[in-house]
């Protein structure tokens, strides 16, 4: 998924907590309108003048650890997210968030703790979906991890991610034409997908298409010019392709002579 640390906008609680004061909706508002636009300084005054007003709205405190996490400050957003889940247990963005430190920190088993309770509070959190089957792809167990992501593609045919995920579940299986399927699918979707060009470009090398591998990685380079891997791999398509037409015979290959046409050609009986 591209979509990450989408600001949390006003959600419907079942914690007993005062209501937010109208001043601290509006803060929050501005706050999810400069976390959009990565004015991080003004998102940061307006998440702290609504906890002024509402120091009980959790969807504050989400924000709040959405703006850490945009520092680099995990450990101060964890601290942010919990906090938001004692006010508000049933916040998904929390989850969600929680369970991207713990995916980063390759704890997988907290991870998919909070992937699971996320979408239990929030089917649609295609986020938490989608990191969910990372995470079960990480622990090995390809049956779930597919389930998220096929789950994700029937819900929303637009996401290419999902497809790409895929392609590289069915490599691991060793079925090359599932993963040229799933990848080919991904890159139609977002032409500018830089990492499933490259990735289709070398399932062609791996099934020996290396006409195809080469296209695929020209593509990959008129999207990231600069990108090692692609510029790397194509020198080796075009190597490849370059011995595959050695290996067919042209015309100009072809016997001439009388006596070399009748040597080119198995004899019938006599």
């Amino acid at each position: 998924m591209k979509v990450r640390f989408l600001p949390c906008f006003l959600l419907v609680s079942c914690v007993t907590v005062p209501p937010p004061l109208p001043e601290a909706i509006t803060a929050n508002a501005h706050c999810n309108q400069y976390l959009v636009e990565d004015d991080l300084e003004r998102a940061e005054v307006q998440c702290d003048l609504g906890v002024e007003y509402s120091p009980q709205y959790g969807d504050l405190w989400v924000n709040k650890g959405l703006l850490e996490m945009r520092r680099g400050h995990t450990a101060k957003a964890k601290e942010h997210f919990i906090r938001a889940l004692r006010l508000n247990e049933n916040q998904h963005q929390a989850y969600t968030n929680l369970g991207y430190i713990a995916l980063q920190a390759k704890d997988y088993a907290t991870a998919r703790d909070n992937f699971v309770r996320a979408l239990r509070v929030s089917p649609t959190d295609w986020d938490a979906r989608y990191d969910l089957g990372l995470t079960y792809a990480a622990m090995k167990d390809t049956q779930q991890a597919r389930k998220q992501f096929r789950t994700l593609v029937e819900v929303n045919g637009l996401l290419a991610n999902p497809h790409l995920e895929l392609a590289k579940l069915a490599l691991a299986e060793n079925k090359l034409e599932e993963a040229v399927m799933e990848s080919t699918v991904a890159v139609r979707l977002d032409p500018r997908f830089e990492e499933a060009w490259l990735f289709l470009g070398n399932v062609d090398m791996e099934a020996g298409q290396a006409y195809a591998a080469k296209d695929a990685y020209d593509s990959c380079l008129e999207v990231a010019p600069q990108s090692i891997e692609c510029r790397n791999n194509i020198s080796i398509a075009v190597t490849r392709c370059a011995l595959e037409k050695q290996a067919i015979p042209t015309r100009q290959d072809w016997p001439t002579s009388p006596d070399s046409l009748l040597g080119a050609f198995p004899q019938g009986l006599e």
